[in-house]
């Protein structure tokens, strides 16, 4: 049971911070962009994913058969397509906990938020 509640608390976590950094994507903020990526593309097992933020659309390539097909997701909700794109098995939450990790840790030094 426990062990239940500590991951339903790191999934509320890795949601909590895609949806906080969905509304901050710019052209600047490639490191975000790129995790929201990476979520589709595991999540899909996709190629070539491509997030419009201004027309809340995902593209992407999904193996389909014996090839990649294109597709597009015109979503409503952007963030929660997202978050609903999470994995709770453990080798994805290790992946996503390493990104939340290493964006917080990059957005903090260049906001000049850690000291030595």
């Amino acid at each position: 049971m426990k062990s239940g509640i500590f991951k339903d608390q790191k999934v509320e976590k890795v949601k909590h911070y895609i949806r906080s950094t969905c509304q901050r994507c710019t052209d600047r903020s490639t490191e975000n962009i790129n995790f929201h990526k990476a979520i589709v593309a595991h999540y899909f097992e996709a190629r070539n994913v491509e997030i419009f933020y201004d027309k809340s659309r995902i593209e992407a390539e999904i193996f389909v058969g014996r090839g990649y097909v294109p597709i597009t997701f015109d979503c409503l909700d952007l963030p929660v397509m997202l978050c609903s794109c999470i994995k709770e098995d453990q080798q994805s939450m290790e992946i996503y906990q390493t990104y939340v990790k290493d964006l917080s840790t990059t957005m903090a030094l260049s906001e000049g938020q850690l000291q030595e």
